[in-house]
């Protein structure tokens, strides 16, 4: 596994993987037409090559003899948002991408993180209070295109909390050590 910054050549790539319908549900909460979800990728890519506080990460894996992508996320006001290939969860990568984005928010000094889920995306909503994130709001959001208005949650995150416990990335100490 790798993660590293999304490159113009990595968008052909993550535009097949945005524009399923089971990645659109979780990423944008709707399925979009693939033309506004590529729209959408190519926008948040470009605001975060224009912000040198932002970063938009892609998460490689080998697959079938080769390296392929396997999710990405971005980093944005301290926003961030994320998606694993649905073949590919359950693996630890979506951990693995969420502490990425984590360390590029605590190398520009970012105070805190937010992520907003829709209700029913339980696997997102477990994953970031696995990484230390609590539920603070519910609103309800004009979605994309056609849809109707749906409630999202937002978890926060301080980035004063212990970032390598929080994350799994340091040993606990043991009880009486």
């Amino acid at each position: 596994m790798d993660i590293g910054p999304t490159t113009a050549a990595d968008l052909r790539e993550l535009d097949a993987l945005i524009v399923k319908p089971e990645v659109m549900r979780g990423y944008f909460g709707a399925v979009l037409a693939p033309r506004h979800a590529r729209e959408i990728l190519l926008g948040e890519w470009q605001s975060c090559q224009a912000n040198p506080a932002a970063a938009h990460l892609v998460l490689r894996c080998p697959q079938h003899g080769r390296i392929e992508i396997a999710g990405a996320g971005f980093l944005l006001e301290g926003e961030l948002r994320f998606f694993v290939a649905p073949a590919r969860q359950r693996q630890g990568l979506g951990r693995a991408l969420v502490a990425a984005l984590r360390r590029a928010a605590e190398e520009h000094q970012l105070n805190e993180l937010s992520a907003w889920v829709f209700p029913e995306n339980h696997a997102s909503a477990k994953l970031l209070e696995a990484c230390g994130f609590t539920a603070r709001a519910a609103m309800h959001v004009v979605p994309y295109e056609r849809c109707s208005a749906r409630p999202v949650l937002q978890y926060r995150l301080s980035l004063d909390a212990r970032p390598a416990v929080v994350f799994g990335l340091a040993a606990q100490p043991r009880a009486g050590h």
